[in-house]
């Protein structure tokens, strides 16, 4: 079987990329040769699983093995024959295979990708394309993905991607909160490498200054202001934040 119908991903391997740039995208170059591989632009956002699958993470922990990250331990990587087990093609291969099976920890990272954030992928060839980030980076936040809450609350905070409507952000960062403490998001929000994204207590500590401050959709709290701070202050303190602590007092 060839490809979907347009030509860009048959199995040719040859002018899979080239000259058709306009067709198939910013990841055409890394289309594995012989392989019919799924092109972001064919991407189905309508009919991803509800909910994350074993299978989705089958191919996710392989895209950051063959990238040699994100955030791999060193012992981890591999070494056979001078070889140390990257591979680009098949990286970019499995990271879109775990994205289309709803897999939370693909779907954040090909946000970070088109909005140019840290993402641990390292594909130069993708273009910024926040709108289409965001969209990747929603879908990861429904998931469950606690870094994609904080990215999508950030840029409901500052109108970057997505419309300014704080109590839309707010939603996002309550969330986000939730799964920073929430026993069954714990291990989901060190794998998302959520402390390039923001520390517990600066995600309550925005909440607490939102909330002081109100607008943009978003009905002003000093009550709720003086206990997201408060809880901001007990969390830094908890990590040793102390002089960011006493800021939020």
């Amino acid at each position: 079987g060839s490809g979907s119908g347009s030509g860009s991903g048959s199995g040719s391997g040859s002018g899979s990329g080239s000259g058709s740039g306009n067709d198939t995208g910013p990841l055409a170059e890394l289309v594995l040769r012989g392989a019919a591989v799924p092109l972001l632009e064919k991407f189905d956002f309508n009919n991803l699983p509800g909910l994350p699958t074993t299978l989705g993470r089958v191919h996710a922990e392989p895209a950051k093995i063959y990238v040699g990250g994100p955030d791999l331990d060193p012992e981890e990587r591999v070494d056979w024959n001078g070889w140390d087990g990257s591979d680009r093609h098949a990286s970019v291969y499995h990271l879109m295979r775990g994205a289309e099976l709803g897999d939370p920890f693909a779907l954040v990272n090909l946000g970070r990708m088109y909005m140019h954030l840290p993402n641990g992928f390292r594909f130069p060839e993708v273009q910024k394309n926040v709108e289409l980030g965001i969209r990747f980076t929603i879908l990861a936040a429904e998931r469950g993905s606690v870094a994609a809450k904080i990215i999508v609350a950030n840029a409901s905070l500052t109108g970057i991607g997505m419309p300014k409507d704080w109590e839309t952000s707010a939603f996002w960062y309550k969330e986000a909160v939730q799964g920073f403490f929430d026993g069954d998001d714990a291990h989901q929000a060190l794998e998302d490498g959520i402390n390039i994204c923001a520390a517990p207590h600066e995600v309550l500590a925005q909440l607490g200054s939102m909330y002081e401050l109100g607008g943009f959709g978003l009905v002003a709290d000093l009550a709720a202001a003086a206990e997201y701070l408060c809880a901001a202050a007990e969390s830094a303190e908890d990590a040793g934040e102390y002089q960011k602590a006493s800021e939020y007092e």
